[in-house]
């Protein structure tokens, strides 16, 4: 379905359409536009720009997942740097916080890049579409809740945790559960690695081979 639509954008045409080489797509400039203000108004409100940014690049403009997350991660730099910045000056930020977070993901981004160089891209792919769909329907969850506070909606207030707990437990699952999909097959694609490196050693031993081709003589 994703190809889909990205042919069905290339042969838009709307002009100007730009060609891009390292990505192997084409894309209307009109479009790119359209995509680049929602991430980066998801980013300067809620921090997550690329929420929408790398599944726009994948499904939409037929971008191959490392391309995508590459691009995304090199856009937050400047795309982050001036958000960061900006509420810095506003004085929203916590360094301390900021800190502590950077070690960890740290070790989260290595194996992130791990994960998209040794893993099928259609698992990750099937992994973002599930943590789309799951993060929506989190959200749709916890509607209810919003209409009664805006007042469209009577309903008595003790809901709300209900509401709130079982949008909660969606949200924080879809990242979990994704997370744990991805590693496991990392760590598959690193034994199955390793395994092959051991394998090649046993082969490239001194006197393997000739000693091989006397038992068969």
């Amino acid at each position: 379905p994703s190809m889909k639509i990205a042919e069905y954008l290339s042969r838009l045409n709307l002009p100007p359409v730009i060609h891009f080489s390292v990505a192997d797509t084409k894309v209307s400039l009109w479009v790119l536009m359209v995509v680049g203000v929602a991430t980066g108004y998801l980013a300067g409100t809620i921090g997550v720009g690329g929420f929408i940014g790398v599944p726009a690049m994948i499904y939409v403009f037929g971008v191959p997942t490392a391309v995508a997350t590459g691009t995304e991660l090199f856009l937050a730099v400047f795309m982050g740097g001036y958000g960061a910045l900006s509420y810095a000056y506003l004085g929203f930020v916590d360094l301390r916080l900021t800190m502590l977070l950077y070690l960890g993901s740290l070790v989260g981004i290595h194996l992130g890049v791990y994960g998209v160089k040794v893993v099928n891209e259609k698992y990750i792919r099937v992994v973002t579409s599930l943590i789309i769909l799951l993060c929506v329907f989190s959200r749709v969850i916890a509607v209810p809740v919003y209409l009664r506070q805006l007042g469209y909606l009577n309903m008595d207030a003790g809901w709300d945790v209900y509401f709130n707990t079982t949008s909660k437990f969606f949200l924080f699952a879809s990242g979990i559960s994704g997370a744990l999909v991805i590693l496991m097959q990392v760590v598959r694609a690193y034994r199955q690695r390793r395994q092959i490196q051991k394998t090649l050693l046993v082969i490239r031993k001194p006197g393997l081979i000739s000693t091989e081709s006397a038992k068969a003589a």
